[in-house]
């Protein structure tokens, strides 16, 4: 269409044929080099809290921002845009703004269709913005240590009266435990009665024979 032409009247005052000139320059706004920021950071730490425990952090932090600018986009036929003509035979049904009388599609479904591409200026360039952000923390103890004291000794208090000594708990040798040994349908007998020694503290030993 030429400079201040009537889009409405389809003769040579208004429209030319498709030339060089028409072509569309995005090279002109597309970049030629994405802009992209990058930032990452990390620490390693470690804090001795003895001889043998070492308290301990890694932080890692990663942050990545990008943008594109690309040309507007292309509205016509090549992107599936069909404008109607005249029906060939009743003359009815074009659309209300194509004042050509012919159909615009592609591919041509006639010797007479036409194609046209436009770039959608009005609607700006496209652009698009993402970011992305990563962030992880570990940190612990490590090294050897127990909860409890290697070298406690441990004690216990065998059985006693009220107010008497305790009754000290005898020991056998592996094997020697019982009189008569674990044994299907066999009755076990034990090398002693555990009621001997209390039984002998309150002088009732013969209760235990």
């Amino acid at each position: 269409m030429n400079p201040g032409g009537n889009s409405t009247q389809v003769n040579s005052s208004n429209y030319h044929c498709y030339g060089n000139s028409d072509k569309y320059n995005y090279a002109t706004v597309n970049l030629i080099m994405t802009p992209q920021e990058r930032t990452g950071g990390f620490i390693n730490g470690d804090y001795h809290l003895g001889d043998h425990v070492t308290a301990y952090v890694n932080a890692v932090y990663e942050k990545t921002s990008s943008n594109f600018q690309l040309a507007p986009a292309v509205y016509g036929t090549g992107t599936g845009v069909v404008v109607a003509g005249p029906d060939p035979v009743t003359g009815l049904g074009a659309n209300a703004f194509n004042t050509f009388g012919q159909t615009f599609q592609t591919p041509r479904q006639s010797p007479d269709d036409l194609a046209f591409g436009s770039r959608l200026t009005t609607a700006g360039n496209r652009i698009a913005f993402s970011g992305r952000q990563d962030a992880q923390i570990n940190t612990g103890f490590r090294g050897d240590f127990n909860v409890f004291d290697k070298n406690k000794t441990q004690k216990a208090t065998g059985p006693k009266m009220p107010g008497g000594k305790a009754i000290p708990e005898p020991s056998f040798a592996k094997g020697k435990e019982y009189k008569v040994a674990p044994a299907p349908m066999v009755r076990i007998v034990g090398t002693l009665n555990s009621a001997r020694p209390v039984l002998d503290a309150l002088g009732l030993a013969t209760m235990a024979a």
